[in-house]
């Protein structure tokens, strides 16, 4: 398991909203697929894949865009069908605690549908886009975007045609690593140079990450938030390779990471609401950028002060401590020219804004 100390600064991280999240097959172990199996490994599916279609291999490793290749040459709709019964429509179970946090992007190798069935099930707003979608930000009806890197089974459609939406073959990774759409782009100067929770993914077998491993290997030490790869065990060699290309390793199976990952979490947002009056991770990273001077107050406060942060009065006004805005000196000037108007007529000035923006005080000069 991660020292606690490590957790902490993760999780600061988190709440200002630095981390993004990269999700391998690992993350999805647990979960059940929609033909009610659960979901497999990369090497889980290869063999499913080797059983399923009965597939000769006559002793010979086979790694899973091998088997993939030969079926899509060779019995392409049936593989697609197949793939896309087994990774939609599908059943979290821990996997619903990806959605307690406020990730900057969630992006994913998988072509299940696990982490949209998880927001839908504590009834967050996800927008859900595929590598080959164009870019766009997070919209206000949203509280996360998912990019799906190598595609979404439940966009193959109902005659197995996925042209274009899943990436699992040499040949389309080939063509993605040759011909990258926005959304890997994007992707690979956010991996190269922003803080990762990486979960369940074997990075250096991915065709398409290792120039974006190998270029961010100095940014991400200097982020001031370590970037992390979670793997339940990893052998000296990996570890060393993991570490030069700048990620932590933590030893942990994925569950138990993130609800330690949690509690650590809701205690800063809750500590942080507590003292500031909010917790979104926009407010806690401006915030935490200054001196809270109130612990300076003298105890001695007038509460008549103004400046002291009490509602302003009419005394405030004729003693001029108030900052005249812009907009309220032409409110005056509207009505003050009514007034001397020969033709009499009605108006509503509506005043709104934040708290503290100045409501009071500007009706008052008014």
């Amino acid at each position: 398991m991660p020292n606690s100390e490590l957790i902490d600064q993760i999780a600061k991280g988190l709440a200002q909203g630095e981390y993004s999240l990269l999700l391998g097959a690992g993350a999805s172990i647990g979960a059940v697929g929609g033909n009610n199996r659960p979901l497999p490994t990369g090497t889980g599916l290869r063999n499913a894949l080797i059983e399923e279609f009965d597939i000769d291999t006559d002793g010979e490793t086979l790694s899973l865009s091998q088997i993939y290749s030969y079926l899509q040459l060779n019995q392409r709709k049936e593989t697609n069908i197949f793939l896309r019964e087994w990774f939609s429509k599908c059943q979290p179970s821990w996997q619903d605690l990806f959605t307690k946090f406020s990730w900057k992007r969630i992006w994913t190798l998988n072509i299940d549908d696990v982490i949209e069935a998880s927001f839908k099930n504590v009834n967050r707003p996800l927008e859900s886009l595929t590598w080959n979608e164009r870019f766009s930000e997070r919209s206000f009806a949203s509280d996360q975007q998912i990019i799906h890197l190598h595609g979404l089974a439940e966009r193959i459609t109902n005659e197995g045609q996925n042209e274009g939406v899943l990436v699992f073959s040499l040949s389309e990774y080939a063509h993605e690593v040759a011909n990258p759409r926005t959304w890997h782009k994007v992707f690979h100067d956010e991996f190269a140079s922003k803080p990762f929770v990486v979960i369940g993914a074997q990075l250096t077998e991915e065709i398409d990450l290792i120039e974006a491993l190998e270029r961010g290997s100095t940014a991400r030490v200097s982020t001031g938030f370590p970037s992390v790869v979670v793997v339940p065990r990893i052998s000296p060699f990996r570890r060393t390779q993991m570490e030069s290309y700048g990620f932590v390793i933590v030893e942990s199976d994925a569950e138990s990471f993130v609800l330690q990952l949690l509690d650590s979490y809701e205690k800063i947002i809750s500590e942080f609401a507590d003292v500031r009056g909010g917790s979104t991770p926009g407010l806690m990273k401006f915030q935490q950028q200054y001196i809270d001077l109130r612990r300076f107050t003298p105890h001695n406060i007038n509460a008549e002060d103004f400046y002291s942060g009490y509602q302003p009065t009419w005394n405030t006004i004729l003693s001029g401590d108030d900052a005249v805005l812009d907009k309220t000196n032409q409110i005056s000037s509207e009505i003050a020219n009514m007034l001397v108007n020969e033709q009499a007529y009605q108006k509503i000035v509506f005043l709104t804004g934040n708290p503290g923006s100045g409501k009071s005080t500007a009706l008052l000069r008014i």
